[in-house]
């Protein structure tokens, strides 16, 4: 059986903000699971054998909850529904915006 091939701590940093921009968000170990031998051959293993937690991978990509991810999660779930009210979905398609 051959031996999984080795990440060096660059490129599982790549792979991960690669799948950032896929996604339009922060990725997630699910998000990881799924896309291994689709678009990428990284495993969640390879991502806890170099970093331990994929907490910390996600910290050593400079990827972390945006202030307003922090900001909705401490917003009660009973005040969202009239503080949200009338505004309409953002495309998060980032090839729509311009530079």
């Amino acid at each position: 059986m051959p031996r999984a091939r080795q990440y060096s701590c660059e490129e599982l940093i790549k792979h991960l903000k690669k799948l950032e921009l896929k996604l339009g968000r922060l990725p997630r170990e699910k998000d990881v699971a799924e896309n291994y031998n689709k678009d990428s051959r990284t495993s969640l293993k390879a991502y806890l054998n170099e970093f331990g937690t994929f907490g910390k991978a996600r910290k050593a990509a400079h990827l972390s909850s945006t202030p307003w991810q922090k900001f909705s999660k401490s917003i009660p779930p009973s005040i969202k529904p009239k503080l949200f009210a009338g505004l309409t979905t953002v495309s998060t398609d980032k090839s729509k915006i311009e530079p």
